[in-house]
């Protein structure tokens, strides 16, 4: 009985992962949509951080979700791969 009550709870925990999961990878789907609409050479990239973190929280508010970010918008340019972000005032110039 121990045993079936323990993969009962650890089933409706992966449940809840798996959902949260789901729901990140829809906002991720579309802020990446909507950023594929306005990206062009010569945007600002902190303004383009800004922008990204502002449609995240639109949608996370829009659709009541109780989450926030993990990491702060990161964006890859030549040598930075995926780890570099923008600061308050740089002015960096997407070519």
């Amino acid at each position: 009985m121990r045993k079936n009550q323990a993969k009962i709870e650890l089933d409706t925990t992966l449940q809840f992962d798996i959902n949260d999961a789901r729901k990140g990878a829809e906002v991720h789907r579309q802020t990446r949509r909507y950023i594929q609409e306005i990206i062009k050479p010569g945007i600002d990239l902190a303004w383009l951080c800004d922008e990204i973190e502002r449609s995240n929280k639109m949608l996370l508010e829009s659709n009541g979700l109780k989450a926030g970010w993990a990491f702060p918008t990161g964006v890859s340019i030549n040598e930075c791969a995926a780890h570099y972000t923008c600061n308050p005032g740089d002015s960096v110039i997407l070519k």
